[in-house]
């Protein structure tokens, strides 16, 4: 499975509205339940909030994966968002987040959401796609945020 088959353009916020990294993650909650009604905002708030507990998904370099398994969850599903200012997100690095990758997975399916986390993870430590993605105007719509994360060999 490739990131641009599970971050479709009703998968993407290309202006994330977010002060800080609970406002982040609630928001990119309430976007992967607005795709998903069988889920409640506040079960995956909760989830990805468990899994910033064991360590920050802020990779550093403006990036961070958020991610996490529901048992509540069929099939995989993923969200990519950008933040025009930049979230706290306690990245490794300290600096603000502003590409946010998103992975739920179902509670047992680990295999492929590990290949998937790989590929995003390569993808966003390419420095091309980071400076596209960053340089893109704030108007960018999905459609072009779309097709990038394709041409990004996701």
């Amino acid at each position: 499975m490739e990131v641009h088959e599970i971050i479709t353009p009703g998968h993407i916020i290309p202006r994330l509205q977010a002060e800080d990294k609970v406002g982040a993650l609630r928001a990119l909650a309430q976007h992967v339940v607005k795709r998903h009604p069988g889920l409640d905002v506040q079960h995956v708030l909760a989830l990805l909030l468990e899994r910033e507990r064991l360590g920050s998904t802020g990779l550093g370099e403006g990036l961070a994966i958020p991610h996490c398994k529901s048992d509540e969850l069929e099939c995989m599903t993923g969200l990519f968002a950008r933040s025009i200012t930049g979230v706290d997100f306690d990245a490794a690095d300290g600096k603000p987040v502003h590409i946010f990758f998103v992975l739920l997975v179902p509670g047992d399916g680990s295999g492929e959401y590990l290949k998937v986390l790989a590929k995003v993870s390569a993808l966003c430590r390419n420095p091309g796609f980071r400076a596209a993605i960053n340089e893109a105007p704030a108007d960018a719509d999905e459609v072009f945020l779309h097709r990038l994360l394709a041409r990004g060999h996701g």
